[in-house]
């Protein structure tokens, strides 16, 4: 169950640095490293070069992204880039923005939770290189540079609510609109009495990982290194601890957006194949090709209300398709006996078992031939170019699937989830070497 703390979090200095927009960035891995050369180019202190530093072929041992990321760090503190907070603190963060020009807002507040007893339920694999890439990163500057992102159950919000009370009318510490038109608000809390509420309120709940799953295996990871080095520990020391971005679970503008799957089949489709367990309904791209895709993603939704369907674009034929599995019995013959239920029946697993293994025949995706895309848009585009020879649409994963999946510690598929709005990388630090959590 979770343990959360306050902490003294590092901020830029708004004396110093008079628009912190120009020093922000979106969370390292949605990334591309078009965006980094872009950023390094916005703000010499931007905090790219600590959180996804420049890759060097001349880099050595002693000289390369990680070491120059802690020369950044200790540099931009003792040059007063950087402040600490006097207070130990929990930031109060609310995230502004539109859909279909609906204006919503996703409110939730950034602490320490403790990484004993279990305290965050994962729901996603990781992988090697990038828990070396940020292990490396944390031994080399001794602090998170960015939160994960994780979720609670709080069905009055009392949370939030206590705490957006207690900020009143006071200014924002930090208010600013990142490049995609979101709002970025953030407050500091530092009264005890209101702390305390809080971690009491937040002691008997389980926390979730919505983002940040690399982050979160590499803070175990240097936390295990530690107690190692250091034999005798007390608890208290802030390698015990990750920063952690918490939203409530059961809020409405919390949303789980779709990652859909382009692929390189240059076969002919096989719908004979594809029709033995799937009702299969052409929509033929005539003049406008966004109206028929509307179409499509509007019947998807429809039908994937009551059971599991998929669009698909297949640019030989100039058509959408789409694809309603025609008896949930059929899940039985291909269930993956190393899963649990709720990984059987979700969409994505679905996907990929039925169609694209049983199908199309790629099993894995070894050689490359499925590239993800979360805009239905540009994964569009790219399939009728011809880069791509089919493209296939999901609906959302849903929050309580992915509850379900954690409680039962599975772990989803590849590029099941993507959490929308995501917080930015760079409004607080937590400086973790040497440290120890009041």
């Amino acid at each position: 169950m979770a343990k959360i703390a306050p902490f003294k979090g590092v901020l830029y200095n708004k004396e110093r640095i008079r628009n912190i927009g120009l020093v922000v960035t979106p969370p390292y891995d949605v990334i591309t490293p078009e965006d980094q050369n872009r950023f390094y180019k916005k703000h010499k202190n931007n905090i790219i070069r600590l959180e996804l530093g420049m890759q060097f072929s001349e880099d050595n041992q002693s000289n390369n992204c990680y070491t120059r990321a802690a020369r950044f760090f200790d540099e931009w503190l003792n040059k007063g880039i950087l402040v600490r907070e006097n207070l130990p603190s929990i930031y109060l963060y609310e995230l502004s923005y539109a859909v279909n020009g609906e204006k919503r807002e996703l409110t939730g507040f950034i602490s320490l939770v403790s990484l004993d007893n279990g305290g965050l339920l994962p729901h996603e694999n990781t992988h090697k290189g990038p828990r070396d890439d940020r292990l490396n990163l944390l031994r080399s500057c001794g602090a998170s540079f960015s939160q994960i992102f994780g979720l609670y159950p709080d069905a009055e919000n009392s949370i939030i609510k206590k705490m957006t009370a207690s900020a009143g009318e006071d200014k924002a510490a930090i208010d600013i609109k990142d490049e995609s038109g979101i709002q970025h608000r953030m407050w500091q809390i530092s009264d005890p009495v209101i702390i305390n509420h809080i971690k009491t309120a937040m002691n008997n709940k389980p926390l979730y990982i919505a983002d940040g799953h690399h982050r979160y295996e590499t803070a175990l990871n240097y936390r295990n290194e530690m107690i190692t080095k250091l034999k005798k520990t007390t608890k208290k020391e802030a390698f015990n601890y990750i920063m952690v971005f918490l939203a409530n679970i059961e809020h409405p503008n919390l949303m789980l957006l779709p990652t859909h799957r382009l692929i390189n089949f240059k076969k002919p489709i096989n719908f004979t194949s594809l029709e033995k367990n799937f009702k299969v309904e052409e929509f033929k791209i005539s003049g406008d090709e966004a109206s028929s895709r509307e179409k499509l993603l509007a019947e998807m939704k429809k039908k994937g209300e009551k059971g599991h369907a998929f669009g698909m674009l297949y640019p030989k034929s100039k058509s959408y398709y789409l694809l309603t599995l025609k008896n949930e019995a059929a899940l039985d013959a291909y269930s993956d006996k190393t899963h649990s239920s709720a990984w059987n029946r979700l969409d994505v697993s679905i996907l990929h078992r039925l169609i694209i293994e049983d199908v199309f025949k790629i099993k894995n995706n070894s050689e490359g031939k499925i590239v993800y895309e979360q805009d239905d848009n540009i994964a569009a585009k790219r399939a009728l170019n011809g880069e791509f020879n089919i493209c296939f649409f999901l609906n959302p994963t849903r929050i309580k699937e992915v509850i379900e999946i954690a409680k039962a510690k599975d772990k989803m598929p590849q590029k099941s989830t993507y959490f929308f709005p995501k917080p930015l990388t760079g409004l607080v630090m937590n400086k973790i070497e040497g440290e120890e959590i009041e």
